[in-house]
């Protein structure tokens, strides 16, 4: 009987033993498996901070480049308009000229 309960006895640290290694096995996957899902979600989080960075840098380009065709646009007018303004005053004189010298 005493030998039937040193059986058991074996046999149940056997399967504890069974138990633990499986345990160990098991964890050892997870720990393996939530790696590999951390460097997924990180390559991942990485591409999309990257594309994001890229459209938000685009965004600002076209913005500046519209900025700089309104400021050109706009300069071309004001120097257009002087440029009339110049040739107005330019014939105002020599009207004036011609007739202070005819007169």
């Amino acid at each position: 009987m005493a030998q039937e309960v040193l059986d058991q006895i074996k046999a149940a640290e056997k399967e504890g033993e069974d138990l633990k290694n499986q345990a160990r096995k098991e964890v050892r996957e997870m720990i393996a498996e939530t790696k590999k899902k951390e460097e997924e979600l990180l390559a991942k989080t990485e591409e999309e901070a990257g594309r994001a960075g890229r459209e938000l840098q685009e965004k600002y380009r076209q913005e500046a480049e519209q900025e700089i065709a309104e400021e050109r646009a706009a300069f071309k007018a004001e120097k257009e308009r002087l440029l009339a303004e110049a040739e107005a005053r330019m014939e105002e004189t020599v009207r004036w000229t011609i007739e202070k010298v005819v007169n």
